[in-house]
């Protein structure tokens, strides 16, 4: 069987006109598809940008400060430690604001709201208790 294509030069004009044209226009489609990847990108780091921005409600931040105070109760109720809430609130809150690097519950991202419940409501230091626990003694 013969080659039938014909080399390059013996092309008709038209012919590699429209290769170039062709090749050029398959160049051009992939940048445009490179620019909007990144695009895309930059829209989803601008998305999680502005959740971040986006503070607690003040009815959340009621609930988790309600939620700090019950779990330093319960906690203080497990160690039998009674009348050293304050102390444990306390301690959680610094677990909280490190946790977040918020300055207090109402900076709190709003979408970190789940995840934040659930380490107040988790919250367990044994060593952190009894540092308090001998601190409240001494007093």
């Amino acid at each position: 069987m013969e080659n039938t294509l014909k080399p390059m030069e013996q092309r008709a004009p038209a012919a590699m006109e429209m290769e170039t044209f062709m090749a050029q226009t398959m160049q051009l489609m992939q940048r445009m598809a490179e620019m909007v990847q990144a695009t895309n990108e930059r829209m989803t780091e601008l998305e999680k940008q502005v959740r971040m921005l986006e503070k607690v409600t003040p009815g959340q931040a009621n609930d988790l400060n309600a939620a700090i105070r019950e779990r330093a109760a319960a906690a203080c109720k497990e160690y039998r430690m009674t009348g050293l809430e304050k102390p444990v609130a306390a301690a959680i809150r610094k677990t909280v604001r490190l946790a977040t690097g918020a300055r207090s519950v109402r900076e709190i991202a709003r979408c970190d709201y789940k995840p934040i419940r659930e380490l107040v409501d988790s919250w367990d230091e044994y060593r952190t208790m009894k540092t308090i626990k001998a601190k409240g003694a001494n007093t």
